[in-house]
């Protein structure tokens, strides 16, 4: 068993003491915080980005024999984000996404399994991330637009 002793809080440090619970959920917290779900929602439709099953590309995914079988747990995937005003730019993020536990009733063997099904559950699971990050990547488009429309030389 290992033991994690509990950090030591200096009392002139309590009132800017932050528990790191609260810390996570803050460095999880992308975006702009003011906003609504229904402005945030307004706000990505607005700006041009989709989110595209074919644009999610699975690398792997991990599982382990549970009471109904092999299940799958993780999935490693990249999603390729493109914007319509910046044609022929790519930004790309890497996710690795543990999955819910199955329920029995929909359960599907392993050998069943292919990169469809795949990425419906990532898409899932993982679609209000993605709609963060889309939108934390906006104001990257356009200096990856000029730097990928440029030639690249090299020195021999």
């Amino acid at each position: 068993m290992v033991y994690t002793p509990e950090p030591t809080i200096m009392a002139e440090d309590l009132d800017d003491y932050v528990p790191d619970e609260e810390l996570v959920a803050r460095m999880q917290a992308v975006g702009n915080p003011a906003l609504t779900e229904e402005q945030f929602e307004e706000a990505f439709t607005n700006s041009g980005l989709q989110i595209n099953r074919e644009d999610a590309i699975i690398s792997e995914f991990r599982a382990r024999e549970e009471e109904l079988g092999e299940v799958v747990v993780f999935v490693q995937w990249d999603y390729y984000w493109k914007h319509p005003d910046y044609p022929g730019t790519t930004l790309s993020s890497l996710f690795q996404t543990e999955l819910p536990a199955p329920d029995s009733e929909n359960f599907i063997e392993l050998d069943s399994i292919d990169a469809e099904i795949l990425k419906t559950w990532v898409l899932e699971v993982e679609q209000n991330t993605l709609k963060k990050i889309g939108m934390s990547l906006l104001e990257q488009f356009p200096w990856h637009h000029k730097y990928q429309n440029t030639t690249v030389y090299t020195l021999v």
